[in-house]
């Protein structure tokens, strides 16, 4: 004998509908949400550090232009210091040789065929640019500061290349 469902009112919910997710989907959609925070959270960080080392060199790049602003007066770095500096771009914190914090930008070295400045990224990264007129714009980057305050340690053709 063939057994018949029980008699529903017409619109009423299956008795399946009402019984919502099982333990294994719940799991299923745990998993894979799981999956995806970890590939996300670590591009995001990472993404974040990039940025930050970007500007930290941005705002060495816009502290060689006013440099250099100095350098078409006088041919010369000699007397660019931050009282100089902040007279020619304001829009920069400019500080005396020594570690700078992240907001500023550090003279740290003035020769009369040089000049060396300093900025610190938030990741922790000290970045900095030598600018020889004679023989170009040059590049490093340390997790020290004492690995790059100097014209012969900053001394790669690009920010990234080992030297």
């Amino acid at each position: 004998m063939e057994q018949r469902p029980a008699w529903r009112a017409p619109g009423s919910p299956s008795p399946r509908s009402q019984d919502g997710f099982s333990l294994v989907e719940l799991m299923v959609v745990l998993v894979i949400i799981g999956i995806l925070l970890a590939v996300a959270i670590p591009t995001l960080f990472g993404a974040r550090e990039r940025a930050s080392d970007r500007a930290a060199q941005a705002k060495l790049r816009t502290g060689l232009a006013a440099a250099k602003i100095y350098f078409t007066d006088d041919q010369d770095f000699t007397g660019f210091d931050p009282a100089e500096a902040e007279r020619i771009d304001a829009s920069l914190e400019w500080v005396i040789p020594g570690p700078p914090t992240s907001r500023q930008i550090a003279i740290a070295e003035v020769t009369p065929p040089r000049l060396v400045m300093v900025s610190l990224s938030s990741t922790g990264t000290f970045f900095c640019i030598n600018e020889y007129p004679s023989m170009g714009t040059f590049f490093d980057e340390s997790e020290f500061f004492e690995n790059v305050d100097e014209g012969v340690e900053c001394n790669d053709d690009a920010w990234g290349v080992a030297g």
